[in-house]
């Protein structure tokens, strides 16, 4: 068979445009493991999703959407890939039963398409606390009690440092919080009176995986 000028012109054309389409072709790859904070054990089942801020007709979307979805495995590694293009922002969403949903945001400027990342991911055992509040003294209508949680600085929707205030008598409340296990979590309780005002610091261990009972009375 004979081949004109033209024709081998476009024989050479071939292996350049199938090179290109590879190059455009290749995926953003992220590899890594999970392991839990309290003991530093691999975690299986972790349900690991890529998150991504996405650029459309050259303006940044500010909502996130699903790139790229896995499950750690036994050994707790994961991989995942996912196309390649023009994003914002990263971030890896990461949830297990019983363990705090952990958000990581990845840096952008780490991923370079056809090159794996790699990420250690440690997921927070949760635990909760309940604590039963109760005026079992004499007390006054003006007599004021609060209560707070003093190192509850936790990166979730947790238990807060915030102050629960109760005004007069028969006071008698309950409330459960959720936190990071295996933690000593400090409270302090201030009782203020027309006679003198109390306030007592202390703290609680709460073990992973089990609701700790807190009672508070006054």
């Amino acid at each position: 068979m004979k081949y004109s000028m033209k024709n081998f012109a476009w024989l050479l054309l071939i292996p350049m445009v199938m090179n290109s389409c590879k190059k455009e072709n290749k995926q953003y790859m992220l590899n890594g493991v999970v392991v839990a904070a309290n003991t530093n054990q691999t975690l299986e089942g972790v349900n690991i999703t890529l998150q991504k801020q996405v650029v459309e007709t050259g303006v940044y979307n500010n909502n996130y959407q699903a790139a790229a979805h896995t499950t750690s495995a036994a050994d707790g590694q994961f991989a995942m890939v996912w196309a390649r293009e023009n994003f914002a922002a990263l971030r890896l969403d990461c949830e297990k039963s019983q363990y705090i949903k952990s958000e990581i945001d990845l840096t952008v400027s780490d991923f370079q398409a056809g090159q794996p990342e790699t990420s250690l991911i440690i997921m927070q055992p949760e635990a909760f606390v309940r604590v039963h509040i109760q005026n079992s003294s004499p007390s006054d209508a003006a007599d004021h009690f609060r209560f707070t949680f003093a190192n509850a600085n936790f990166d979730c929707v947790c238990c807060s440092n915030n102050w629960k205030t109760f005004d007069g008598e028969n006071v008698d409340t309950t409330f459960t919080c959720r936190l990071y296990g295996e933690t000593w979590l400090r409270f302090q309780k201030d009782y203020l009176t027309a006679q003198s005002d109390t306030m007592l610091i202390d703290s609680i261990f709460c073990p992973s995986f089990q609701t700790t009972d807190l009672e508070v009375q006054y």
